[in-house]
């Protein structure tokens, strides 16, 4: 990315997790989907147009280079209470 940016191209990284996609469709209207949309603080996974406006602000901001933006949800924080914040 440092030697990049002198050419003015900005790198960074969209990490969705689960999307509901035809590839994840199999996972999701399984037994185990509602365990993993009970995973998430939200009750449910990322649309792909949600990444897509993700990636769009992506390409329209090149001062955000270097970012991996997680979109799943608040998946990591699922584990932590309002407590500990």
């Amino acid at each position: 990315m440092i030697a990049l940016a002198s050419y003015g191209i900005a790198v960074s990284a969209v990490a969705p997790r689960f999307t509901t996609t035809p590839k994840a469709k199999e996972y999701l209207d399984a037994p185990s989907g509602d365990a993993i949309r009970a995973q998430r603080p939200f009750g449910r996974v990322v649309d792909p147009g949600e990444i897509t406006a993700v990636v769009l602000h992506c390409q329209s901001v090149s001062w955000s280079s270097g970012a991996v933006l997680d979109r799943h949800g608040a998946f990591y924080l699922r584990s932590r209470s309002a407590a500990t914040f």
